[in-house]
């Protein structure tokens, strides 16, 4: 850095700490403390923090505890990164008592918790097991104007699809509308956990397409075109495809007749679990019902076939597509590679 006239100061050091320890592992990282230290750069919060994070990243959360003291110990006051640290590691301990005591710790002393710390805290009670706890700081986010995303929801959400706590999925979808946090794939796929289970399992409230539908209807949602498709894709993203072409008859029972966007969905969820012949099948089903296939219902559905080596079977659908008047030059070249 100085043959090139750059003056390293902490934050240079300690991108380099980070660097090194990703690359060369924490040994070679601390010899660049060291240096830092020798060209008189005193540590600060961000450097510590970032030893902590890196020894919590090798799952030494002891010896990032020591950091911490350390930090103290050189008279460097927290600030809501080093919490959100703390908070890290008492979760994966998974010591309840310390992770409570820091919420409260940072609301004495006034450190500011932003969406970031919430979602830290969130995870943290999840690994001790504290579901409801973590449901509850969504009402303390409400309080201080911090808006959480689809993740935050999820995280909290797929522990309740996980139990069979249909009455909490409610509340937490009610409470996302409520926020105003668009309801897509990411955070509904916590709806998905009993939908089309393994042979054996033990059958849960959310068991069939209609009770996950009804659950949203039971949750304030208008079970539109738009809600069946977020429904309908998110089944397809998590490869209960089966599921997913349910929901489209259930929703054609309700007096919706599939679209486009509806197929593609369904056909989409199909080829990537490579369900090929399902695919295939429903999209002859498009066609005799006269919807109209769209690029976006090729992309993955041809590029399966041809990997799995069924070109004829690709060919056939491009013909297809070519008298709707889609222009498949391109996936006609992939074919025939």
């Amino acid at each position: 850095m100085k043959r090139l006239e750059v003056q390293p100061n902490e934050l240079t050091f300690t991108t380099l700490i980070d660097a090194y320890r990703v690359n060369e592992g924490m040994a070679k990282a601390l010899e660049v403390l060291d240096q830092m230290q020798k060209e008189g750069i005193k540590p600060g919060v961000l450097t510590y923090v970032c030893l902590m994070d890196n020894y919590v990243q090798e799952n030494k959360l002891d010896v990032a505890l020591e950091w911490y003291q350390k930090m103290l110990a050189a008279g460097i006051k927290p600030t809501v990164g080093s919490y959100n640290s703390l908070v890290t590691i008492y979760g994966m301990k998974k010591d309840l008592n310390k992770v409570l005591e820091l919420f409260q710790e940072m609301e004495r002393i006034g450190v500011r918790i932003n969406k970031t710390t919430y979602e830290v805290f969130i995870t943290a009670l999840l690994r001790c097991g504290e579901v409801d706890r973590a449901r509850d700081l969504f009402v303390r986010m409400r309080r201080d104007a911090v808006k959480p995303d689809e993740d935050m929801f999820f995280s909290v959400m797929n522990e309740y699809g996980k139990r069979g706590n249909a009455d909490r999925l409610v509340d937490m979808l009610k409470t996302m509308r409520d926020m105003r946090v668009k309801a897509t794939y990411v955070a509904l796929a916590a709806l998905t956990t009993d939908v089309q289970a393994e042979e054996g399992a033990t059958p849960g409230p959310l068991n069939s397409v209609q009770a996950i539908a009804e659950l949203m209807e039971k949750a304030g949602y208008k079970l539109d075109m738009i809600m069946y498709g977020t429904l309908i894709d998110t089944l397809g993203r998590v490869q209960k495809t089966q599921a997913a072409e349910q929901m489209m008859e259930y929703m054609r029972s309700k007096g919706l007749k599939p679209d486009t966007i509806i197929y593609n969905y369904v056909i989409q969820g199909m080829a990537r679990a490579k369900h090929l012949d399902e695919a295939a099948k429903t999209f002859d089903q498009m066609i005799a019902e006269g919807v109209q296939p769209i690029e976006a219902t090729l992309r993955p559905l041809v590029t399966n076939l041809t990997r799995a080596k069924k070109r004829d079977q690709a060919r056939r659908i491009l013909a297809v597509c070519r008298s709707k008047g889609l222009d498949v030059t391109n996936f006609e070249k992939t074919v025939e590679r």
